[in-house]
């Protein structure tokens, strides 16, 4: 199921151009004083325009100067007033559009500038992750090769990941939690149960698809980047360019 078939390649090339197009609005549309509502149905809207389908939660959202909250938007389910967007936000939607069954992510952040100090360290670890990424994907290598690779700028500044830095679409079966700096993870975070993932040595294949997804932590700082890979017969190919970095916004 790793492998993918080139009909399968198709559909998942596919729902990585929905999720761009998508993201290409989510960077025209964020500024100060829209309210995230605005931002997840358009986003939404483009994704359907593509004629492809979504999963829940559709986007997962979430914003503010500096948040570790992760999942669907707060307003979705506690009955509260969708959070109206100001300088020095950062924006950050996870997009998870699927065509024929084949499901891709993307981490889409919008940043209202100014950003602290602390969030530009945090983007700046996370590109470094991503590129380390793209640089050691390749088939031969294992998955813990590729997580190796993608920690070391976390390792370096001092950065830790609050969810898998890397993952395998279709299936999520191979999961990149790192436990680099899992100290300071503990210190922010309470985890229902280990806050670890199986160390998976499988060997990578031409053909097997990717979400990179970087996201660099410190305190209750975080950035999260990233978009699909695909594994070629010589190295890889990034289906998604807008999400790869952070969008920011003057």
């Amino acid at each position: 199921m790793l492998v993918k078939s080139d009909e399968e390649l198709a559909q998942v090339r596919y729902a990585a151009h929905a999720a761009e197009e998508a993201c290409k609005v989510i960077a025209e549309i964020t500024t100060p004083g829209i309210g995230e509502e605005v931002v997840f149905a358009e986003a939404t809207r483009e994704m359907l325009r593509q004629g492809i389908g979504v999963r829940y939660p559709t986007i997962v959202m979430n914003s503010g100067p500096h948040t570790l909250s992760w999942g669907p938007p707060r307003w979705t389910t506690s009955g509260e007033a969708p959070r109206i967007l100001q300088r020095g936000d950062l924006l950050q939607m996870e997009l998870m559009p699927m065509c024929g069954n084949q499901e891709i992510q993307v981490q889409m952040t919008v940043a209202l500038d100014p950003l602290d100090d602390t969030s530009r360290k945090c983007e700046s670890v996370a590109l470094k992750s991503y590129d380390a990424g793209l640089k050691a994907l390749k088939p031969g290598i294992t998955f813990a090769d590729l997580l190796a690779a993608m920690e070391e700028p976390h390792r370096a500044a001092g950065c830790w990941g609050y969810t898998p830095l890397v993952h395998s679409l279709g299936p999520h079966f191979l999961a990149g939690r790192t436990q680099v700096n899992i100290d300071q993870a503990n210190l922010n975070v309470t985890f229902v149960g280990p806050n670890a993932a199986r160390q998976r040595k499988a060997v990578i294949e031409p053909g097997m698809v990717f979400a990179f997804e970087p996201n660099a932590c410190i305190g209750n700082h975080r950035v999260n980047i990233g978009g699909t890979v695909v594994v070629t017969a010589t190295g890889c190919q990034e289906l998604n360019h807008i999400p790869s970095t952070v969008t920011h916004k003057q």
